[in-house]
């Protein structure tokens, strides 16, 4: 096990926001849902650096740490709603 496999676990198990960061900047994707809403977080085709598709409406950022602290999912940050948030899928 690499480095990178003990990231992924810890994001997948812990649903760190530390490991959310370090995986979406080496170019991982991952699938999530927050309440009624389908939510896809990539590099691959963003506007910008990287971006957010809350039900296909896509938010898009400079850094990914700028997407963790601005994007809105429903009505609310992200992070504030993080702990709500039902991780799918890591790509």
């Amino acid at each position: 096990m690499d480095i990178h496999d003990i990231i992924a676990n810890d994001f997948t198990k812990n649903k760190s926001i530390s490991a959310l960061l370090y995986l979406l900047e080496v170019g991982r994707e991952v699938e999530l849902t927050y309440k009624e809403n389908s939510v896809f977080i990539s590099k691959d085709g963003a506007q910008k650096f990287c971006s957010v598709w809350v039900d296909d409406v896509e938010q898009s950022f400079d850094s990914v740490e700028e997407l963790v602290t601005d994007a809105q999912i429903d009505t609310a940050k992200m992070w504030e709603i993080w702990d709500e948030i039902e991780l799918n899928f890591l790509f």
